[in-house]
């Protein structure tokens, strides 16, 4: 089996949580990006990509509703079923777009999983 395939199976068998602050408006979910905080090398360059993006992420509609999703009590695989359920057709392929939703919040910070 191909390694990111292994990643991909892997990831969806954790549990994602929300660990930024967000609010919704107008429908949509939209997250503070928390400062960096730490010393050294690491904390400069996450230092400058905080400063050179965006203060808030706003989600779509199909992002939202999966941050919703993520409150720790369901993995990632069972996050990409309800949003199937939910959106159907609209959201294939659910487990691709769904992964890479999770892999990016986490690597932002803004989602842990365990």
């Amino acid at each position: 089996m191909p390694r990111h395939a292994r990643e991909r199976e892997n990831l969806l068998g954790r549990v994602p949580c929300r660990e930024a602050d967000w609010e919704e408006r107008g429908g949509r979910v939209v997250i503070r990006r928390p400062a960096p905080v730490g010393r050294g090398l690491g904390a400069l360059r996450e230092g400058i990509r905080y400063v050179l993006g965006p203060p808030r992420i706003r989600l779509d509609e199909v992002g939202s509703r999966a941050w919703h999703l993520c409150d720790g009590s369901r993995t990632v695989g069972e996050v990409a079923e309800l949003l199937r359920r939910e959106f159907g057709e609209r959201v294939e392929p659910v487990e691709e777009r769904v992964g890479r939703l999770m892999e990016v919040l986490a690597d932002e910070g803004l989602l842990g999983l365990k």
